[in-house]
């Protein structure tokens, strides 16, 4: 069984559904052989690789709301990952964009290591305020999951996935996948938002029989 999960680095609710989705099949479907696969997305493409606003003024100028109205709205995200045990540094967050981090993944991918890729880019930004479109620090990230690290910056400085993953962010525009995170079960079943886990069992559950029945 395969889940492609559409996501974006910089969006917490990607990582929380991702937790929730990982955390379910550990407790419920462990003796399933169920592959996830990420495929890229980005909330704004046009974020520069170098941080140059903070992430609340950010998002009071995306939204147009209020620095309290901010504030409640991190104070949810935190709470959320809190439930799922992730910790939220939300005011170290760095704003960038995020493509180059979509190239890591997908490389990671082509050796059997995208989920566990995904996890510490996700932990990165939101955990531990790195820039995640520094090519040092995403080669630090390929050689912490078992990549060469040279391969990686390598990979990094030349155009290598960056056809591929502008294919993948086209392909999911035309798919219909407007926002994220979008779960997609053997391309049949699918998910919008961070779901609950039960949820996600369900789902889960449904798919496997009407694959075994078919």
């Amino acid at each position: 069984m395969k889940i492609k999960v559409f996501s974006d680095i910089a969006c917490p609710y990607c990582y929380i559904g991702l937790k929730r989705l990982t955390d379910t099949i550990m407790e419920f479907y462990a003796d399933e052989l169920i592959e996830i696969e990420h495929k890229p997305f980005q909330l704004n493409p046009n974020l520069p690789k170098i941080e140059d606003s903070k992430y609340d003024d950010y998002l009071m100028k995306s939204y147009g709301i209020s620095e309290e109205e901010v504030r409640q709205m991190l104070d949810n995200m935190i709470k959320y990952a809190e439930d799922d045990n992730l910790d939220f540094n939300v005011m170290e967050i760095k704003n960038v964009n995020t493509f180059d981090a979509h190239r890591l993944i997908m490389y990671a991918e082509t050796q059997g290591k995208g989920l566990e890729a995904t996890e510490k880019l996700m932990e990165a930004y939101f955990t531990l305020g790195k820039n995640i479109a520094n090519y040092e620090i995403l080669s630090d990230i390929g050689e912490m999951i078992g990549l060469d690290r040279e391969k990686v910056l390598k990979m990094l400085e030349s155009h290598e996935m960056v056809s591929e993953v502008n294919a993948e962010l086209v392909t999911a525009r035309y798919s219909g996948v407007s926002s994220v995170p979008y779960f997609l079960f053997d391309d049949y079943y699918s998910l919008r938002g961070a779901q609950p886990k039960e949820v996600f069992k369900e789902v889960i559950k449904d798919t496997l029989a009407g694959k075994l029945e078919g």
